[in-house]
């Protein structure tokens, strides 16, 4: 089996990530075709299994250390960037969330009071 690294296009830019255009064409092809693996890309390495268990494995090993080990530490430490990128993004949802709530009740009194286009000031 051979995965192909030049096709893919999975980290475009952050807009493209966010939004899953990047798999876009493998979705159409699956969905007129059925996949095979040779339709897949390849795993970057720093997310391959064997790169995160050594770095998971050096940091266990550090932690088993003391007297009181904990994985969730050695887990952390591992993939501290992805933790930190998923906190940000939820925090971002969050704000949007909290502002689209606030944006909806000003429209709504905006209609219920009347006449729009007097308190836009046109």
């Amino acid at each position: 089996m051979i995965l192909h690294p030049s096709k893919t296009d999975y980290r475009g830019n952050i807009i493209s990530q966010i939004f899953f255009f990047w798999l876009e064409r493998l979705l159409f092809k699956g969905f007129k075709n059925t996949l095979t693996q040779s339709d897949l890309n390849s795993c970057p390495k720093e997310q391959r299994s064997k790169e995160l268990f050594e770095k998971f494995n050096k940091h266990w090993l550090v932690e088993i250390k003391k007297n009181k080990p904990n994985i969730k530490i050695a887990l952390f430490k591992t993939l501290y960037l992805i933790f930190i990128a998923g906190g940000a993004l939820f925090l971002f949802n969050l704000i949007l969330f909290l502002i689209q709530g606030i944006l909806l009740r000003n429209f709504i009194y905006l209609c219920a009071k009347g006449d729009i286009i007097d308190e836009i000031g046109t």
